[in-house]
């Protein structure tokens, strides 16, 4: 049974990616992530209840990776989760061929990097789920989709924790 939507289309670039690792299958993808104390399967459902399950399952790749890398930093675990998201991306698809996989897990770390202290973007409505996902857990606040008429998008506001906690601690001072 297929774990996810258009499974056949998908894993041969799926276990690509995890063999270039040494990860022989997304199960022990699954099993190093769970080794880790990690559930990622259920954090993503969390953050994003109507996800789809290849978002999950990449997820759960991309968090193996980090954890093969040995990634330390929350940033360069980011960049690695996106390694994990473009490997779901469907070979020769428009999400592949502009690398969108990556691009979620670069948005992910640019938030993350410490020198990052204000962040905004417009994002189209089919990406606001995927990189809702991919930087949920370091966001204050990210915006509703906005629908006018046929256009959707999204407009995401994001602030680094440790800047709105400075202000918070200085508005209590005076």
């Amino acid at each position: 049974m297929a774990l996810f939507e258009s499974y056949e289309r998908r894993i041969d670039k799926i276990n690509s990616v995890l063999n270039s690792y040494g990860i022989a299958s997304i199960e022990e993808a699954e099993k190093i992530t769970k080794d880790a104390g990690l559930d990622v399967y259920d954090q993503v459902k969390k953050i994003q209840p109507i996800c789809f399950e290849n978002a999950c399952w990449a997820y759960t790749v991309g968090a193996a990776i980090a954890i093969k890398k040995g990634c330390r930093r929350a940033a360069d675990a980011a960049a690695a989760i996106g390694e994990g998201l473009q490997a779901f991306c469907i070979p020769g698809s428009v999400a592949d061929h502009r690398k969108v996989g990556l691009g979620h897990g670069n948005l992910g770390k640019m938030l993350l990097e410490e020198e990052t202290e204000c962040f905004a973007f417009l994002a189209g409505h089919e990406s606001f789920a995927a990189a809702e996902g991919a930087i949920g857990l370091s966001l204050i606040h990210i915006s509703e989709p906005t629908r006018l008429g046929m256009i959707s998008y999204a407009v995401f506001c994001l602030k680094k924790k440790k800047i709105l906690l400075e202000k918070k601690k200085t508005e209590r001072e005076e």
